[in-house]
């Protein structure tokens, strides 16, 4: 603070304040006067002046007691009347918003923002500051506060009009958008209790009244999101918001914005003129619809799309590039027959190093193009590339000097080179020269080993785990092979036999689903280069990119050739024409269904509608997304305020499917997550009792227990004169049961039996469902069998909690049931998720008589103990048996 003890002088005249001091006089505008405080210093009071835009500010001393309060009185006079214009001004916009609130309309945070911007930037004065800048000073504000225009309006309008600001509504604006949550379902009354089959719900209206800019809507299995969005674009037209043609529902799938449409015009065209004129339509039918205005020629669907032959045309393309150059086929031998397999995770490829040697009848031993079995990936991946290479090698012969002590057995060496009497040893070793954690002593093993052949003279080569991996040692060991005299040269007739090579069909169907979400992520090949660090296998996935890419180039450009595109270029072409502001959206009101499905791609087009004075309401339920491997990122929805701005967050958690046992059960499940959003769901099924079950059903009689199972209730459908549905849902196509026909035509009009996957069933529901082959196997529940890593590379990240998606997927198995849902396994392969059931509440779970409990194997973990009928008697041991020879006491 700058103190004036010297002589000093003020005067106010002209709306200014003149400080003189010896002789120099300064002005201040009265308007930039921010704040003015009085404080007593013994006999003398001081005064001190805060200005806008002044760092410092100024303190005024040696006036007697009594000056200082006369000069703020005098102050405080001047003052006000400077603040004429800026009184006037703020009454004007007050009542501005007083005539807008009395409009029966949402008042969004944008609509809000741009009127407190409007506010801010008003300059009554020629070069003063802005209504916003006065505001903010204490000083002004307490004497706008004294005038008699402002003091007739409200203590709640004062505060409202004087102290807001663009990033936060205040209570007043929050009030007048709940009153209208109240008022606008009395006010439409008839129109909410005749817009679906029965009246809607509170929660249902709320998200139909609900106009906020940004509307997050999480909707609980079964809770009626399609009616919810069918009344909200209704409501829309009536209230004002929008008329029909500007108002849009983009569905995930054709089906389902068939369903959307048939319910427009069954629901709402009866009672709204026009409301047929409301879009329901899919990502890519609107995105055909940009491009096709945007650049006046609408594209088509590329040929090779048509009828299933986007595989066949990849492998076509393959072929031909094989073909035609000899550098894409030494490229092409070198991934079919040495990397075309993945070797995992470094810390679990790795550890098979401690394993001990599996005989070749084994079904989890790694064998070699030569018929050798080798104790990890990375050995069989250098044993591949002696072959494919023509280099004679021994794997694991004796060492030629004596090694034995009382610590090691006799020397191995992982290769041996008889021409150039060269050692080869792999070290599962890191880029620190560090074995995994679990390698006790390993260190000093492959110390032991480098002295030996110091000791002997034998000459002795290195590679290690990473430079195997980053494809560094592929390279050092040709070069050390070829400057010994051997001269190491591709050819596939190297192999007299390939031992389970990856043929064409297979690598273009990886290309294929590489190509649909390569591009579904908007990616680049030099950008995925870049990011091959951070990759398990880089040399893997640098051999895939420079196969890949001239496929890509050729696919691309056959769509070219007939002015075609896939459905992926669909999405980013309408994409780029919004962003760049080609394409003039007509849509005020947007509606997404299955949000939690949503692409990068598809949010971009969504970011591109969903631009000024256009409100979004996304849809969706958090733990029903199960589409990452089509491309869909989760975090979309549960990440929403930041990726597409400021929210509210309604909920749908009343059910009308399933009963309420089931569905405290499957949340309970599912939120074991704790990344997904919290919410509590509540069923109209007045159902009681526990309606999730286990049947397991011994080796053998899978048929035999389903049927079984149908038959009794197909006698409670004959016995209650109904027929009812039901689901038999499988992890995948072929745990379809085989005599499905038989079945569907022994319970025909008890029964209507459909075989579904669970990923077809999501958005489907019936009486019962019965999910089959629970197991604790690859290709059960969760599935075990690790996805290529390749297609990883081009997929939304994964989650941080262990088998997320796995577990939303037996969540959407679970309620897609009305009545039960029962889940089916053999009784020794039953699978973790259903014991996690068990624990939260389902019920023990018992062996196909119904009699003993199954239950873990405390020894392996991995197995289930169960009861087993021999010629001693019955005994109980562990499924994995002769794996694991537990038996309990």
């Amino acid at each position: 603070m700058l103190g004036l003890t010297r002589p000093w002088k003020l005067t106010l005249k002209s709306g200014s304040i003149h400080l003189q001091r010896s002789n120099r006089v300064f002005t201040y505008p009265l308007i930039n006067l921010h704040e003015a405080n009085l404080s007593g210093k013994s006999i003398h009071d001081v005064v001190k002046l805060q200005f806008y835009n002044e760092p410092s500010s100024i303190g005024l001393r040696g006036l007697a007691r009594g000056d200082g309060q006369r000069l703020l009185d005098s102050l405080r006079v001047a003052t006000a009347a400077a603040l004429d214009p800026y009184e006037h001004c703020l009454l004007d916009w007050g009542q501005t918003l007083s005539r807008r609130l009395e409009i029966h309309r949402w008042l969004g945070v944008r609509e809000w923002s741009a009127i407190c911007l409007e506010r801010n930037d008003a300059l009554p004065i020629k070069d003063g500051p802005t209504l916003g800048s006065v505001l903010a000073g204490p000083w002004p504000r307490q004497i706008l506060l004294e005038q008699p225009v402002v003091r007739g309006l409200s203590a709640a309008w004062v505060s409202t009009l004087i102290e807001s600001t663009p990033d936060v509504t205040p209570a007043h604006v929050i009030a007048h958008n709940e009153r209208l949550l109240l008022e606008e379902p009395r006010r439409y009354s008839d129109f909410f209790a005749s817009v679906a089959a029965s009246p809607l719900t509170e929660e249902q209206t709320a998200a139909a009244v609900c106009f906020e800019d940004r509307l997050l809507l999480v909707a609980a299995a079964g809770s009626g999101k399609t009616q919810t969005m069918v009344a909200r674009a209704g409501y829309a037209v009536l209230s004002g918001q929008a008329r029909p043609e500007e108002i849009v529902m983009l569905a995930f799938n054709k089906d389902a914005a068939l369903e959307l449409d048939e319910r427009v015009k069954t629901r709402l065209l009866p009672a709204i003129e026009g409301a047929d004129a409301i879009t329901c339509t899919t990502f890519h039918s609107l995105a055909l619809r940009i491009i096709g205005e945007s650049t006046g020629r609408k594209p088509s669907v590329g040929s090779q799309l048509d009828k299933g032959q986007d595989i066949g045309v990849v492998a076509h393309i393959l072929s031909q590039l094989i073909a035609e150059s000899n550098s894409y086929r030494a490229m092409w031998f070198l991934y079919s027959i040495v990397l075309g397999h993945s070797a995992g995770e470094y810390e679990k490829a790795a550890s098979d190093e401690a394993k001990p040697q599996l005989t070749i009848t084994d079904p989890d031993a790694i064998i070699t193009q030569r018929g050798e079995v080798v104790r990890s990936q990375e050995e069989r991946i250098i044993a591949d590339w002696l072959s494919l290479h023509g280099i004679n090698y021994r794997y694991e012969a004796t060492y030629p000097h004596p090694t034995a002590d009382e610590h090691h057995r006799d020397y191995r060496p992982d290769f041996y080179y008889p021409e150039i009497d060269l050692y080869h040893e792999h070290f599962a070793l890191d880029a620190r020269g560090q074995p995994p954690a679990r390698f006790k002593g390993y260190l000093d093993g492959v110390e032991w080993k480098r002295v030996l052949h110091h000791q002997h003279q034998t000459a002795l080569f290195e590679t290690t785990s990473y430079g195997l991996r980053q494809g560094d040692d592929l390279e050092r060991l040709k070069a050390e092979l070829s400057a010994r005299g051997l001269n190491p040269v591709a050819n596939a007739n190297n192999l007299v036999n390939p031992t389970d090579p990856v043929e064409v069909p297979e690598f273009a169907k990886l290309a294929r689903m590489f190509i649909i979400r390569y591009k579904g992520q908007m990616l680049n090949v030099d950008a995925l280069r870049t990011s091959l660090d951070e990759r398990p296998f880089p040399v893997r996935d640098r051999q895939f990119l420079n196969l890949f890419e001239p496929i890509l180039e050729r696919w691309n450009q056959r769509l070219a050739d007939e002015g075609a595109v896939d459905y992926e270029d669909m999405l980013n072409q309408a994409a780029k024409h919004l962003e760049n502001g080609e394409w003039q959206s007509p849509f005020r009101t947007i509606m997404v269904d299955e949000f939690q499905d949503t692409s990068p791609a598809r949010a971009n087009i969504i970011r591109g509608l969903a631009g000024e004075n256009v409100t979004l309401a996304a849809v969706g339920d958090d733990f029903q997304s199960i589409y990452r491997f089509a491309g869909a990122d989760i975090r979309n929805m549960t990440q929403f305020e930041q990726r597409f701005g400021k929210a509210r967050t309604l909920y749908l958690t009343k059910t009308f499917r399933s009963p309420q046992s089931l569905n405290d059960l499957a949340s309970a499940f599912v939120t074991r997550n704790p990344d997904q959003l919290n919410k509590s769901v509540f069923s109209a099924n007045s159902a009681s009792g526990p309606r999730v079950h286990f049947r397991a059903y011994a080796h053998g009689a899978a048929q035999s227990s389903l049927d079984d199972q149908l038959d009794k209730l197909a006698v409670q459908a004959r016995k209650q004169h109904v027929s009812l549905s039901v689901f038999l849902l499988g992890r995948y196509k072929h745990d379809r049961p085989g005599n499905l026909s038989a079945i569907k035509r022994r319970h025909h009009g008890a029964l209507d039996i459909r075989f579904l996957t669970v990923h077809a069933s999501k958005g489907l529901e019936a009486d019962y469902v019965f999910l089959l082959n629970v197991h604790n196997t690859e290709l059960g529940f969760p599935m075990r069998r690790p996805e290529d890593e390749l297609l990883g590379f081009v997929m939304p990240p994964d989650e941080a909690y262990e088998h997320a998606e796995e577990r939303r997927l037996l969540y959407v198995a679970i309620t897609r049931a009305k009545r039960q849902a029962v889940l089916v396994a053999e009784e020794g392969r039953i699978s973790d998720f259903v014991f996690e059931l068990s624990d939260l509440g389902m019920g023990a779970i018992l062996d196909h008589r119904r009699l003993v409990e199954i239950t873990p194997c405390p020894a392996c973990e991995d197995g289930r103990l169960i009861p087993k009928i021999t010629t001693r008697g019955e005994s109980i041991s562990c499924s994995q048996h002769p794996h694991c020879v537990y038996k309990p006491l």
